[in-house]
């Protein structure tokens, strides 16, 4: 084994008989070897600067690019790691997939002097044997002020992440078609109860029980979409009735009644914030308050371009808009204007940016209840149970959520903040959110369900057919315009809007169709449903992933496959709607936790099959 050098690349640990060879394209520096190592090396950069080499044929980074490699030929589900020289700095590591290639990006940070390093890849050939690779590069100092790292184009692993995540939401949160009558028979009943009736069907825990399947959210930030929890009062008295400004009950409750008919999304982002506001009274004013102040904390903080902001901040907007996402949509709103006023709008990328950290700002919330409400009425032997199911479903979704949209922000603004990583911060600041969100909600409706009665609007009415048709067009020309900035404009940005907009629009048909009960008692439903589909977004993302990672459309097939197990989940939906339906015992609803959990595991890699 030997050291063979060809230009400026060289390769130790090769056969003593075999070859290096380098290639350069206009963008790309590739090294080839005779045992079948592939390695591209490219600049990922901020500006639209052409120039790759420099005369001595090494490839030039400007401190704040991205320095991306990628290819095949390593020993497959190995870890490689990825050196600057002249003083040894780790830039990272990267795991070769099932096929033995890999790609990644690392961030050529200010520290690194201008000058010439070696850039040192690290890895494992097929035969066992250590590769490594070395290549001179030059990193020239910007011409310009230090701006914020450029974002890198989103890898194929990062692409099916988000996928899946969102998917795995819309499984979680999606309504069946064959429930609507029953969700209005459930509002019915607990309406009746806010009255005094105490009338029971031997229905009535399945009608509750639908009544928490909610209409489709998913965590990507090209759709939100949310149902409200009903939480009408039972009668009892108040235990106590904190100061209020009568006002803003009244101004809040009417603006969710008069944009129900209009914009039903911001009808409930307008009366999510009832539940605490009822329970706190006046002080509830500071939080649209707070959500303005952030709103121009964030803008000068960022220099009044569209990005993250600092971490705290982003933490802060987190919190405020999972307590109340109409505090959250008031720091979008203010956020976009001082923006806007400021010169920050550059591109369309300014405005994807925008609308993921308006997104960011609101859905977090939405998307938790609309999983699973935040309370609801419910009686019999499993009250306790229906609480706890409760409280995990809305803690842990509402909070993969809030990570999943987190992640897609660097990719929509185009610039990747120090903090963008910061993704397990993010988890915790919105489980912690959540817990307070849900034990606030639950006080009101235990300690104040008359005056939670007088602030909130209970039940919202269903739109028209055609406003359900108008409202799936606008999500899907959203979606389009959103997943653009990450594909472009091609063949797989309409299909995939197509197959965005098709499965919805089928949804509101499928009442039509026939009904096969075997079908529906043995297709997944629930939780079983959920962590079905974890398992099947996980192990399809790997299968589409690992077959298109050396192609150059990777991502157009990705972007395209993923909605495959969603499309067929929805098919068995459509004609698997209604059926006898298994016996609920104590062991199954334990089981059903227990698999959640362990699904979530798997996701996250914590366990790995």
């Amino acid at each position: 084994m030997g050291k063979i050098v060809d230009d400026v690349a060289a390769v130790a640990g090769m056969p003593k008989d075999g070859w290096v060879k380098v290639e350069k394209t206009a963008t790309e520096f590739v090294v080839s070897t005779s045992d079948g190592l592939r390695v591209v090396i490219a600049a990922r950069k901020k500006t639209d600067d052409p120039k790759s080499f420099n005369s001595r044929g090494m490839p030039i980074f400007t401190a704040g690019d991205f320095f991306l490699i990628a290819g095949g030929g390593l020993m497959p589900n190995t870890v490689a790691s990825t050196w600057l020289f002249s003083t040894p700095t780790k830039l990272g590591e990267l795991r070769t997939n099932a096929r033995g290639s890999f790609e990644e990006s690392y961030p050529i940070g200010e520290n690194f002097p201008p000058g010439d390093h070696t850039a040192q890849l690290n890895a494992i050939a097929p035969d066992g044997t250590l590769r490594v690779l070395e290549v001179k590069v030059e990193i020239v100092a910007p011409e310009v002020a230090a701006l914020p790292v450029a974002a890198p184009p989103i890898s194929p692993s990062e692409a099916v992440t988000l996928l899946a995540t969102a998917f795995v939401l819309i499984a979680a949160s999606k309504r069946n078609s064959s429930t609507t009558s029953q969700m209005r028979t459930a509002m019915t009943q607990s309406s009746a109860l806010a009255a005094g009736a105490r009338r029971r069907r031997d229905s009535d825990e399945e009608n509750n029980d639908n009544n928490v399947e909610r209409e489709e959210a998913s965590g990507d930030v090209a759709s939100v979409k949310a149902g409200y929890a009903n939480g009408a009062s039972t009668g009892k008295t108040d235990l106590y009735r904190p100061f209020r400004l009568v006002v803003i009950d009244s101004l809040m409750k009417q603006l969710s009644m008069s944009l129900d008919r209009v914009l039903p999304m911001f009808a409930r982002i307008a009366n999510d914030g009832a539940a605490i506001r009822a329970l706190i009274g006046a002080p509830w004013a500071l939080l649209p308050i707070i959500g303005i102040a952030l709103g121009v904390v964030s803008a000068f903080n960022t220099e009044f371009t569209v990005m993250i902001p600092a971490l705290w901040i982003i933490a802060a907007v987190l919190v405020l808009g999972i307590l109340d996402a109409f505090a959250g949509l008031l720091f979008a709103a203010t956020f976009t204007v001082v923006v806007l006023v400021g010169g920050g709008f550059e591109s369309a990328n300014s405005i994807r940016g925008l609308l993921g950290i308006s997104v960011f700002a609101f859905a977090p919330a939405l998307v938790a209840s609309a999983v699973r409400p935040f309370r609801r009425l419910s009686d019999g032997p499993d009250l306790l149970w229906n609480r706890i199911v409760d409280f995990v479903l809305v803690t842990l979704f509402g909070a993969w959520a809030a990570g999943g949209m987190y992640s897609a922000l660097p990719s929509l603004t185009t610039f990747k903040p120090e903090h963008s990583d910061r993704i397990d911060f993010i988890h915790v600041v919105a489980l912690a959110a959540l817990i307070v969100r849900w034990a606030m909600e639950n006080s009101a409706r235990l300690a104040i369900p008359n005056r939670l009665q007088e602030v909130e609007v209970a039940d919202f009415d269903d739109p028209p057919l055609m406003q359900q048709f108008a409202s799936q067009f606008v999500r899907a020309a959203v979606f389009t315009f959103v997943i653009y900035v990450f594909i472009g404009n091609n063949w797989a940005l309409w299909t995939s809007a197509a197959l965005f907009l098709l499965p919805k629009i089928t949804d509101e048909f499928a009442s039509r169709f026939p009904n096969v009960p075997a079908l529906h008692k043995f297709v997944p439903k629930k939780l079983t449903k959920v962590v079905f589909m974890m398992f099947v977004m996980t192990w399809w993302g790997g299968v589409v992933s690992d077959r298109y990672a050396d192609s150059a459309e990777a991502l157009l097939y990705i972007f395209v496959l993923m909605n495959i197990p969603g499309l067929v989940m929805d098919a068995l939906g459509w004609f698997g709607r209604e059926s006898s339906g298994w016996k609920s015992t104590l062991a199954s609803k334990i089981a059903g936790i227990a698999l959640l959990i362990f699904g979530f595991l798997i996701v996250r890699g914590v366990i790995v099959l």
